[in-house]
């Protein structure tokens, strides 16, 4: 199961939209509102959840990450999403390339 939260709005992956995604980021930025997203991955082969934007820190895993776990932290990266202003179009590049992976 793949979770998004925008601004702590919670949506599956499955029913997500990519235009309510777009809109969500865009209508708070434009507001002035900093942006927290989090994608929150749970399968057999992989716990484990990656934010951007304004989110809080949170504490890393002092446990050895699978593979999987490996290839999404390395999939995050790879489109820039670790650090700065969300982007709506990054992130939904990387939803799509993770809907591949799982």
């Amino acid at each position: 199961m793949i979770n998004v939260t925008v601004a702590g709005i919670e949506q599956s992956l499955e029913g997500l939209s990519e235009s309510w995604l777009h809109e969500q980021i865009r209508r708070r930025q434009q507001a002035g509102e900093k942006v927290c997203v989090h994608v929150s991955v749970q399968t057999s082969e992989i716990n484990a959840g990656v934010s951007s934007g304004a989110c809080p820190s949170g504490r890393a895993s002092s446990r050895q990450l699978t593979e999987k776990e490996h290839e999404v932290l390395t999939l995050w990266k790879h489109f820039g999403l670790v650090e700065g202003e969300v982007n709506s179009g990054k992130l939904v590049a990387f939803l799509q390339r993770l809907r591949a992976l799982i």
